[in-house]
């Protein structure tokens, strides 16, 4: 068998992975996010029929001479541009425009730092929506991963204290927020941790306050921001209604309440308390709401009131084209990818701890994760809180556009084209072992 019926089996074997890459593409031109692939081609092996030479002061040089052993499949990228908005009509469903992929998984997944992101899938299909469980999932059931709203009690201009929603640097599960069974007033700490108490706040005055898991503790309130005896601050605790929800109930917890710092257990939502003010139910909500200028989720409960479930996290990749299909629209961050960083769109969550004041008004920056075990000296403690992600970027450009789906990353004229060429390159191919044959064929019959 002569050379060029190799080269041309290789170039049947090229050209017919070619066409699948084609035909792959050409199939999902109506699927929402796909990303199409490209393939190039590579020169295979080569043998040296002379070597080549340089020139002398006698001589001229010579070119090497080599044979060609035909073609294979160079490389089959993806290409992660994003493609047009195709509207559906729905609220859950939402496109990212930019670089990013929504993060999905299990319900049970903790997030620490880019490593663990690592882990999980990844996807640009942004039909979301919430389950029957509160949980915001996508249409196979993966659950979507954000960053939790907690309230934090600011200061107006009125000189009122009023709730303030904002994202905390916990990467976890979203979820609808949890509702409050009878009249209270609830507190929110610096570590995420809910409290309630039925008597009403005032400075000097001794409260007993109960945690999410029924325990009660007493603890009598300031009477001025100059009482550093005890810790806090009456305008601090938030009035609540009945029924109303609880936002940070649903915050990742450890599950042995006397040991707050584990350093191996495992963490869980703290679906059911013992507490008589926090409702096991999740919030009734009659309308859900994704801001696309910084990923907000919001839903509209049945009193009329709107409430903040948290932020949708973006991931970025080192190298997006290089990410992993793993199962239908599901990519993994594998080899040739790089890292994957957490963002939040036009950097509405920070780390909570990036900067406070200490004793002496001055404000204190810390390196992320810092959280003083003494609020006025910055020098005593630092360790980062367990379940919270730490190093938050900026998504930069990229945003959401809700109401519609990404449309197929297929260009169907393109890969027309492209088949028709792939059609002809094969037809040559069988051409040469056609040829080749007839040659064979007429060296065998040189014995007749």
């Amino acid at each position: 068998m002569t050379g060029a019926m190799y080269s041309a089996v290789a170039g049947l074997r090229a050209h017919m992975n070619a066409l699948n890459v084609i035909g792959n593409n050409i199939s999902n031109v109506n699927t929402n996010a796909y990303k199409a692939s490209r393939y190039t081609f590579l020169e295979s092996m080569y043998s040296n029929v002379r070597g080549g030479s340089d020139g002398t002061t006698i001589v001229g040089g010579r070119n090497p001479a080599q044979n060609g052993y035909g073609a294979s499949i160079g490389t089959i990228d993806l290409d992660m541009s994003t493609k047009n908005f195709t509207p559906t009509g729905f609220n859950g469903d939402c496109m990212i425009n930019g670089n990013g992929f929504f993060i999905v998984g299990d319900k049970n997944n903790v997030i620490s730092n880019s490593s663990d992101l690592k882990d999980m899938l990844l996807t640009r299909h942004g039909d979301i929506g919430f389950d029957n469980q509160g949980y915001l999932v996508d249409g196979n059931g993966k659950v979507v991963y954000g960053y939790l709203a907690t309230e934090k009690m600011v200061q107006n201009d009125d000189g009122d204290w009023v709730p303030q929603y904002e994202g905390q640097p916990h990467l976890t599960a979203m979820r609808l927020p949890m509702t409050v069974k009878q009249e209270c007033y609830v507190y929110t700490d610096d570590n995420g941790q809910v409290f309630f108490t039925k008597d009403k706040p005032e400075a000097g005055k001794q409260i007993t306050i109960q945690d999410i898991y029924g325990k009660e503790t007493q603890i009598t309130l300031k009477t001025d921001e100059n009482d550093t005896t005890n810790t806090i601050d009456a305008n601090e605790w938030l009035h609540k209604e009945v029924g109303d929800c609880v936002s940070p109930g649903y915050r990742q917890v450890p599950k042995d309440p006397a040991n707050p710092n584990p350093a191996t257990d495992p963490w869980e939502f703290a679906d059911t308390t013992n507490s008589t003010f926090l409702d096991e139910s999740r919030a009734l909500v009659d309308n859900i709401s994704i801001d696309e200028k910084s990923g907000r989720v919001t839903a509209t409960t049945q009193s009329g009131k709107v409430v903040v479930c948290g932020y949708i996290a973006i991931a970025k990749v080192d190298n997006p084209n290089g990410v992993s299909h793993i199962d239908g629209h599901y990519y993994q961050a594998l080899e040739g990818a790089g890292q994957v960083h957490a963002t939040s769109i036009g950097h509405a969550v920070q780390n909570s701890h990036g900067e406070y004041t200490d004793a002496n008004g001055k404000v204190v920056k810390k390196s992320l994760g810092w959280r003083p075990t003494d609020p006025n000296d910055p020098t005593k403690g630092g360790q980062g809180v367990l379940g919270e992600y730490l190093g938050i970027l900026n998504s930069g450009g990229t945003t959401l556009i809700t109401g519609g789906l990404e449309s197929s990353g297929t260009d169907l004229a393109s890969e027309i084209s492209n088949m028709i060429l792939v059609q002809r390159g094969y037809q040559a191919n069988t051409r040469i072992v056609t040829v080749t044959d007839t040659m064979l064929e007429e060296l065998v019959n040189m014995k007749r």
